[in-house]
């Protein structure tokens, strides 16, 4: 008997049990040899699983087909399952219970092609969860105890609710119902006939590809499929809030149901009175360039790299995009530059949310510079935020291939037979102003558009100073030590322990009384540690109670309160650095490198059979620190002392520490580039990690613990200086005492500070009236001037 023809499965990484399957039936059906399999399998993998299999051929000449089966599940099914239950647990019927049903099974059939060991009762219980409520409260008050009877009831009960109602009632129905029947409800919709969303949504899609007349006569379809998506979530038609017998809708104008509409109706932002629907239509893919919201706004994120570059003796601030298709330029640079062309015919550029720019003009053959690494590329002129130039994707693969380094904003390629290495800035923050471009472009207002970009651009753009390539090439060697810890640290020399006093019991402090919504927020905040592994379950007698602050952001900080733990600690008397000390040993430094770590003292571990004297309570349970908390007493001389421990070699000749905070300082670069590769390789070894974000590098000017150092000296931050600067009158001796207290931190800044405060301090004697004049107000405005202006030569 002749073998059938049948073409083997390709598998390209996708559904990897049906193509399981359907190899198996295949060897069984043309009687291939076992041994076979596997190398007949492998022949037919295209795309990604090609490329898998070639990395790893040398592995599958010598294994056999079930462990082939199971390294593709491992490889390409990893996260399957867990998506279809997802998506299981998360299905709802929008439409009819047909178009439910159909969606539910297909997601069920493929979940028990992973296991048939699944109770029936909780499909049951999931279909009958994603019904509408007036369908599933009738479903459940006959406790189906199967599938099918469940679908059943639903499609009955479908038909039974549009049994008696065919049409949706429009503003002039309801208003002649009211008048009879004063208590139905005029913004109810009324269910709508099982087939009128699908039709709608169908004729919308045909209506596209039609005439304008077409698809003028399909907004009501369109409508229709609006009310039937309000219905579905138990929304009111006209305000959108959440509809009950006793809703009334607030009589203002919702200027975001507009842009809901358009986004739900999906009317074309191209349908415009201005333009040409016909040549719209006829535009093809090759001829539409894409531009992200990103670059639009003036937003950066971690998939995205700005840097600073030079056209024609102009600084521009360029961003690197992978999700724009081409290379633009904004529209306000032009005025600037020379060699910018009108385009033969125009093109259209699309942004994030769907609205399309034309534009007329580039810049063909732009050569521009960066880090001394000159290109040549074309750019679109387009009205861009905040960026000068945007470096899309037709510029990443010219360039291609090439190393990226997102944390660190580092690339790395080859150009002209040279290694070229691109450091970005690691930070541009900006503020924008959002807005819906769809609204603009069916408006035809462009200028409006062009007059928020100008808005945009007066906002400031805050980055900081360029890093040195020799500083860039150390960073990229040690990216490791840059990063969130993942795991707990390991056991060192200066783990921390709590000695206790003589004779001291446990510490056991009822929990505090917290609301309900802090509570959430404890629970929260105890699962992230516990996931990270920062605190663990505990039985200790030592209990302390714990503490929410608020943050400047609004958000809560997790505290525990230690007082009556270290009232019952014996003190430490580890000595913490003299800030004054420390800026005397910088004379002659000329650069300056700020490390910050990461949770510092959370990089410190308790001491093995110290972590029951750390225990807290909430009102869920009972934990400890497996790391060093913050509050208690003994935690900053301890993390100082390792600091100083570590770093001891260095410390005083260019290395200062103070608590978390690593100062490294050289005279010449060459010197600051060795001095920050030991610091890093220590750091390395002992594996610390350091938060990027809060670092400087190489720099010149360095504003550090309230001061600003540079080569010149120290002078005050002008930051930390404002509140005197803007400190009131004080009214009593203790506000003056206050004020006092904050300018002696920068006296020395002020040349005869005991003598200018001379007649303030003589308010605070005791038994002296407290009598304000403005010859004494001058005194605190030449305080203040002093404070804010001086500077102070660093001490050889």
């Amino acid at each position: 008997m002749p073998r059938p023809k049948l073409d083997f499965p390709q598998f390209d990484g996708s559904q990897s049990k049906i193509w399981q399957t359907k190899c198996e039936t295949y060897f069984e059906v043309c009687g291939i040899s076992p041994n076979l399999w596997v190398r007949m399998a492998t022949m037919h993998f295209v795309g990604n699983a090609a490329y898998w299999a070639q990395s790893a051929e040398h592995r599958l000449r010598r294994t056999n087909w079930d462990q082939l089966c199971k390294w593709v599940c491992d490889r390409f099914g990893r996260d399957q399952h867990q998506q279809l239950i997802f998506q299981l647990f998360h299905l709802r019927r929008l439409g009819t219970v047909a178009e439910y049903v159909e969606q539910f099974e297909a997601l069920m059939e493929q979940l028990l092609s992973y296991s048939e060991a699944v109770d029936p009762m909780y499909f049951v219980t999931r279909f009958i969860d994603g019904l509408r409520d007036d369908i599933r409260h009738v479903v459940l008050v006959h406790r189906p105890r199967n599938l099918d009877t469940t679908i059943s009831l639903a499609g009955l009960q479908e038909k039974a609710n549009d049994g008696g109602h065919r049409r949706t009632p429009f503003k002039s129905d309801v208003a002649a119902t009211t008048k009879f029947s004063p208590k139905t409800p005029s913004a109810l919709p009324l269910p709508l006939p099982p087939g009128t969303v699908k039709s709608g949504i169908e004729a919308g899609a045909a209506d596209r590809r039609g005439t304008d007349a077409t698809r003028a006569s399909d907004v009501p379809e369109k409508l229709e499929a609006l009310r039937a998506y309000c219905r579905a979530r138990g929304l009111c038609y006209k305000c959108r809030e959440k509809w009950s017998h006793e809703h009334r809708c607030v009589a203002t104008v919702q200027l975001h149901i507009l842009e809901e509409l358009l986004e739900l109706l999906q009317i074309s932002e191209e349908y415009d009175v201005d333009t040409n629907n016909v040549e719209l239509r006829a535009l093809r893919c090759d001829d539409l360039m894409v531009v992200s919201q990103h670059a639009v706004r003036g937003a950066q994120t971690s998939r995205t790299v700005c840097i600073v570059g030079e056209i024609q003796h102009h600084q521009v601030l360029m961003l690197i995009d992978s999700r724009s298709s081409h290379s633009f330029i904004a529209d306000r640079m032009v005025s600037k530059l020379t060699g910018v062309s009108q385009l033969v015919s125009p093109v259209k550029v699309k942004v994030a949310d769907g609205g399309l720019v034309p534009i007329d003009r580039q810049f063909a053959q732009c050569a521009w510079r960066v880090r001394g690494v000159s290109f040549l590329s074309d750019f679109k002129v387009f009205p861009l935020g905040y960026y000068d130039v945007i470096l899309g994707m037709d510029w990443l693969e010219v360039h291609s291939p090439m190393q990226m380094n997102w944390g660190l904003k580092t690339m790395k390629f080859e150009y002209e037979d040279k290694e070229v290495f691109i450091q970005g800035l690691s930070g541009v923050y900006c503020s924008f102003i959002s807005g819906n471009f769809s609204i603009i472009s069916i408006a035809s207002n462009l200028s409006l558009w062009r007059e928020v970009n100008e808005l945009c651009a007066a906002v400031d753009i805050v980055t900081e100073e360029e890093v040195p390539n020799c500083i860039v090439q150390v960073l990229h060697q040690f990216s490791t030590v840059f990063g969130i810890p993942t795991e707990l640290p390991p056991h060192r020399a200066w783990d921390h322990h709590i000695p206790l006093l003589p004779g001291s019991r446990p510490v056991n402090i009822l929990p505090y009384h917290h609301s309900p919504a802090q509570k959430d927020e404890i629970e929260h905040q105890v699962a992230d540690m516990l996931k990270a592994g920062i605190i663990r379950h505990s039985s200790s007698p030592f209990s302390s109670s714990v503490l929410l602050v608020p943050k400047k952001d609004k958000s809560w900080r997790f505290c525990v309160d230690f007082r009556h733990l270290n009232a019952m600690t014996v003190e430490n008397k580890f000595p913490l650095p003299i800030i004054d000390e420390f800026l005397d040993e910088l004379a002659h430094a000329a650069w300056f490198t700020q490390l910050d770590f990461c949770s510092g003292f959370h990089q410190i571990r308790m001491a093995s059979g110290e972590e029951f004297k750390t225990a807290f309570q909430t009102h869920s349970g009972h934990y400890e620190f497996c790391v060093m908390p913050f509050g208690l007493s003994g935690a900053p001389p301890t993390f100082q002392g390792a600091m100083n421990q570590m770093l001891a070699p260095m410390l005083r000749k260019y290395v200062l520490v103070f608590m978390d905070d690593i100062l490294i300082y050289s005279l010449t670069l060459e010197d600051h580039v060795q001095h920050l590769a030991q610091v890093l390789s220590v750091l390395k070894a002992h594996q610390f990690q350091v938060k990027r974000s809060k670092c400087s590098f190489a720099q010149r000017r360095l504003a550090y613990l309230g001061h600003v150092i540079s080569e010149h000296g120290v002078a005050t931050d002008p930051e930390k200086v404002s509140a005197v600067r803007d400190w009131p009158s004080p009214t009593n001796a203790k506000e003056l005492r206050s004020f006092l207290g904050l300018a002696g931190y920068y006296r020395k800044f002020v040349r005869h500070f005991g003598i200018i405060s001379s007649p303030l301090t003589e308010l605070l004697k005791k038994n002296t009236l407290f009598i304000w004049t403005s010859e004494k107000g001058e005194f605190i405005s030449g305080i203040e001037g002093c404070s804010h202006t001086g500077t102070c030569p660093l001490s050889s």
